[in-house]
């Protein structure tokens, strides 16, 4: 793995963890991590992936654990500031470049992916997308008038902290993402682990769920959704209902059982990782999946 320099809106200069092919480059990954994760944490993804000739680029995006302006971990969400850094960076590594190009998002990076391919000019630059867990309802739903609460807040409180287990289980707990213990401690004492997200952060968060749905209709590009069985945000038959509102005809939907949140470091991380390495070959040689 190589850390690299990216420019992103306003000059400002981010980092990408990059995993190169030792041969042929055959196509090229982009990754949007998820809420409180950040590039190097896609380790086993990017080593499969380029052991098989395709290069893989996470993003350390703005507002995550390692955006270079600690204030604004957990707490600056601005998707519109986030779309400059993603369009930015893509057209930086892709410059001249024939190769075929996939996007690849978890959690949160799996809704600021959708929300980015709901867009005919950005989805037209991806051959396929891969969707890891995205968050698009919660398995506790958030009733109307605390949705309407913490926009309220988020305007006048933005620094005001919550614990986001408040909207997973209603309670201030550890949330536990994966059945991997060890990884779940790693979670714990990351160096660059956010201990506290604000409410304007969450909001954020929140109108991403809602822009999934409502732009789920214009997402046309092929895509391989992935969950887990026992996933502690969202139950897989909530992410079949957004599933099946969208546009492409392309689109593919698996669910690994006994596994939660994490995929890339659960149980059946070794399908897991087969069947993305399967769907991107397929899609770079042009394959429709049944």
């Amino acid at each position: 793995m190589t850390e690299l320099p990216v420019a992103g809106a306003g000059g400002e200069i981010f980092s990408e963890c990059v995993w190169l092919p030792r041969g042929e480059v055959l196509s090229r990954v982009f990754v949007l991590h998820g809420m409180g994760a950040s590039g190097g944490e896609y380790a086993p993804l990017g080593e499969y992936l380029a052991e098989r000739g395709t290069e893989v680029h996470a993003l350390n995006f703005r507002s995550g654990a390692r955006d270079p302006v600690e204030g604004r971990r957990g707490h600056a969400f601005d998707f519109w500031l986030l779309r400059e850094d993603f369009v930015l960076w893509v057209d930086a590594v892709c410059a001249g470049s024939p190769l075929p190009v996939f996007l690849l998002g978890e959690s949160m990076g799996a809704l600021l992916a959708i929300r980015f391919l709901s867009e005919e000019k950005l989805a037209a630059r991806f051959r396929g997308a891969v969707l890891l867990c995205p968050v698009t309802g919660l398995a506790r739903p958030t009733p109307v008038w605390q949705k309407r609460l913490l926009r309220w807040v988020s305007v006048i409180f933005p620094r005001m902290i919550l614990k986001p287990s408040l909207f997973v289980s209603g309670k201030k707990e550890e949330l536990v993402l994966t059945s991997d213990a060890e990884y779940q401690n790693y979670l714990r004492t990351m160096p660059h682990r956010i201990p506290h997200y604000t409410v304007r952060f969450l909001a954020g968060v929140d109108w991403l769920i809602e822009e999934s749905h409502r732009v789920a209709p214009s997402v046309f590009t092929p895509f391989f959704l992935l969950n887990g069985e026992d996933d502690v945000f969202i139950r897989p038959n909530q992410a079949r209902e957004w599933f099946e509102k969208t546009g492409a005809t392309d689109r593919k939907q698996t669910v690994y059982k006994d596994c939660n949140h994490l995929l890339l470091h659960e149980k059946s991380t070794g399908r897991v990782l087969e069947d993305i390495g399967r769907w991107i070959c397929g899609k770079a040689n042009g394959r429709i999946e049944d």
